[in-house]
This record gives structure tokens, C-alpha cells and sequence, in this order.
């Protein structure tokens, strides 16, 4: 038990790390050697299962892998490769290790509070520095949208589930006031896919306990993160914003396997993916799946088929560590926050604890 809690810390302090927005190459290789020594230590001490759609997901891995042959950036093509090869290690690890669910949670909590303190005390020292790789700066120098917001995200779906659980008054006061505050680090960290994966997300915790029932919770908070999201809205353009959502599909046509993981700029920079009015720029595709698609071309359908059928197994069981990493697909899907290393880690944490809590209740 003591080495699995050593694992378990050891785990957030990599997620702390990977939230800075510095060394993202540094962080993922040693995560990487890291959870690699942590596996051969699990493989003496306990049987490992594989899990459920892992050696497709392996299967994906090798083709990422030999894309770099054809890649129009190799180093840019393995500095990409490398935290997807650590979620891999991640979601094997946390699907055989036996953990205090309390633990976990407490710990995502814990962090989220020590990211959000880092924001406010810049925030109002005015000392906020850009840095789109952060968990707690600002994007881009006077941009209101920040991914602390995303990360609590996940914090607000944890602690309404713990609030919906506990039945003393202190402890439903304690989570009630965290509830708040998560709401309020949502609305303003401006980010809108935050907003609708915090709705999804609450709209399964709810489910789950309530069924179909329309009650009075699920209207209040579709009432709060649609208002949010208006409002976060203002100023931006809800439909016309991801022009590169288009660019990445037409350079589908011109480079069918793809042109190397970490190259979406040169889809999105070549004039000829432009088409129509679709001539804003991006470096990264701001979602998961066209990004894949960029850097290996049709084989990333394969990547899209996986994660469909992990998402659609997490909406059947609808369990809170599938309802996250389902919220946190949400997030993958509309922003590009599977690039930094924190919440890339976390979402591989939820898939192995999800299937995991499934093989435990059969």
C-alpha cells in the first residue's frame, strides 16, 4: 500500500509540474522514464491486466511512431509522440494500481486550489505573464481566456459528485463553497469548452443519481453555464472562430497519411488548405482528433474509432472518473489543452481508474 500511495503522489507532483507551461520536453521524457520504472516495479509485485481497447491504442502509438519516417518535422513529430507514449504507461499503471478513491480525488482538489491561488495572487499583484502552456496564465498577452478553468473543470464534477454523497451539514457546506468557487474560476477563465464539459459532466453526476428526472438541479446549472457561456462569448464568434477545424480536414486531401504529429501549422499555413473564408492560422488544431488526422492522415480515424468507444462505454456506465474523462474529451475536443502535459496525464488517469472500478463490479 505504501508504494501504491508513493506512486499516487508522485503522479501529482509530475501533473504539478506539467501545469507550469515550462520544459514541456524535459517534463514528458522524464514522465516517461518515470512511469517506465514504475511499471517494472508494479510487474514483481503484482499480476498486470491489460486493459480493455489498450493494444489498439498501442496499435495507434506504433503508427504515430512510424509517421515520423514522413513527417515534415521529425523532432516536432517525436516531441508530440512522447506524452501520448506517457498516457499509454499512465493508463496501463492506474488500471492495476490499488488506490483510495478519497486519495485521488482529495488530490485533484488539493492542486486545483494551489493553481488557483497561483492565479489570483498574480492576478491581483498585476502580474499575470502569457504562457499558453500554463494551467494558470493568461494565453496571450490581454486575453482573458485561461486553462485554470479547464482544470477545474474536472474539480467542479468532483466535488458535486462528493456534495450529491455526504450527508453532514458541514461537510455538504465545505463542498457547496468549493462548488461555487469552481464556478467561479470557470466563468472567469473565459474558457467556453470548460463551460460545456462542466455541463455535460454535471448533467452525468446527475443522471446517475437521479435518472431521466428533470429536476431542479439540472436546470439551474443549464441556466449557469449557458449564461456563462454567453457571456464568455461576447466579442467572439461561436461558429466562425476555428477556421483551422476546416483547414486540418481539406489538408486531409493533400497529405492522406498525414504530415507528422506536432506539424499543424503547416497545414493550417499552407494556402492552399485556405479555402473560402477559412484563412485564420493556428500552430495547434484545437482539437484532439483533427490534430491526429494532421499528423498521420487517415490512419487517425483509428485514433477517433478508440476514443469513440471509450466515450461511448463512459456514457453507458456513467461512473465519475468516466464522466470526467469524458468532460475532459469535451475540453480535447474544442481546445488545445491536450497539448500541455497536466491535463493530458489526467485524462489517461480517469480512463485506467474508470475501467479499473468496471473490472472491480464484475
Amino acid at each position: 500500500m505504501l508504494i501504491n500511495n508513493l506512486i499516487l503522489f508522485s503522479f501529482f507532483g509530475i501533473v504539478f509540474f506539467g501545469s507550469l507551461g515550462v520544459g514541456l520536453f524535459e517534463v514528458n521524457v522524464l514522465s516517461f522514464l518515470f512511469f517506465t520504472v514504475v511499471l517494472a516495479v508494479l510487474s514483481l509485485k503484482i499480476k498486470l491486466n491489460i486493459p480493455p481497447l489498450f493494444k489498439s491504442y498501442l496499435m495507434f502509438l506504433l503508427i504515430l511512431l512510424i509517421g515520423l519516417s514522413w513527417s515534415l518535422d521529425k523532432i516536432s513529430s517525436f516531441e508530440f509522440f512522447i506524452p501520448f507514449a506517457v498516457g499509454a504507461l499512465i493508463w496501463f499503471i492506474f488500471y492495476n494500481l490499488e488506490i483510495e478513491n478519497s486519495h485521488f480525488v482529495g488530490l485533484v482538489i488539493f492542486l486545483g486550489v494551489i493553481f488557483a491561488l497561483f492565479f489570483l495572487i498574480s492576478l491581483f499583484n498585476d502580474n499575470l505573464k502569457a504562457n499558453p502552456a500554463s494551467l494558470f496564465s493568461p494565453i496571450w498577452v490581454e486575453s482573458r481566456h485561461v486553462h485554470l478553468g479547464d482544470y477545474w473543470m474536472v474539480v467542479f464534477l468532483f466535488v458535486l459528485n462528493l456534495y450529491l454523497s455526504e450527508n453532514t451539514f458541514s461537510k455538504k457546506l465545505i463542498n457547496l463553497s468549493l462548488l461555487l468557487f469552481a464556478i467561479f474560476i470557470i466563468f472567469i477563465s473565459s474558457s467556453r469548452s470548460a463551460m460545456v464539459g462542466a455541463l455535460v459532466g454535471a448533467m452525468g453526476v446527475l443522471g446517475s443519481r437521479y435518472g431521466k428526472r428533470f429536476d431542479i438541479l439540472k436546470i439551474l446549472f443549464v441556466f449557469i453555464f449557458v449564461l456563462l457561456f454567453l457571456t464568455a462569448t461576447t466579442g467572439k464568434s461561436v461558429f466562425t472562430s476555428r477556421d483551422y477545424f476546416i483547414q486540418g480536414l481539406v489538408g486531409l486531401f493533400h497529405h492522406p497519411f498525414g504530415v507528422g504529429g506536432g506539424n499543424f501549422r503547416l497545414v493550417s499555413y499552407d494556402p492552399k488548405n485556405q479555402i473560402l473564408w477559412f484563412n485564420n492560422t493556428s500552430s495547434l488544431a484545437h482539437n484532439i482528433f483533427i490534430e491526429m488526422i494532421s499528423a498521420v492522415g487517415i490512419f487517425g480515424f483509428y485514433f477517433i474509432y478508440i476514443v469513440l468507444n471509450l466515450v461511448k462505454e463512459g456514457i453507458r456506465i456513467k461512473t465519475i472518473y468516466w464522466l470526467a474523462f469524458i468532460s475532459l474529451f469535451i475540453n480535447f475536443f474544442f481546445d488545445y489543452t491536450y497539448e500541455i502535459p497536466a491535463m493530458l496525464y489526467l485524462w489517461f488517469s480517469f480512463l485506467g481508474l474508470a475501467q479499473r472500478n468496471n473490472l472491480e463490479k464484475e
